[in-house]
């Protein structure tokens, strides 16, 4: 429902991004641990690599995390899996 409402924000151009310094690993790594459980119960095997330096962005982390989020459930979404 969020996500309906921050469409309805940025048609508007009412979205206010609170931008800050994110460390990208971090913030994938935590996607892809919270995300896994969801790959495995399909019977899928998620291989992901996060590059081992420091990545740091300027961005607003739970946007970021909306759209990788959406992201790796779309690709679940359309992925067989054994289960």
């Amino acid at each position: 429902m969020d996500e309906i409402l921050d469409i309805t924000r940025i048609s508007e151009n009412r979205l206010r991004l609170h931008r800050e310094k994110v460390q990208l690993n971090s913030l994938l790594t935590d996607i892809i641990c919270d995300t896994e459980p969801q790959f495995q119960a399909r019977g899928i095997t998620f291989l992901g690599e996060i590059c081992p330096e420091a990545i740091v962005v300027n961005a607003d982390a739970l946007r970021l995390t909306q759209c990788m989020v959406n992201i790796l459930v779309n690709a679940l979404k359309h992925t067989s899996g054994q289960a």
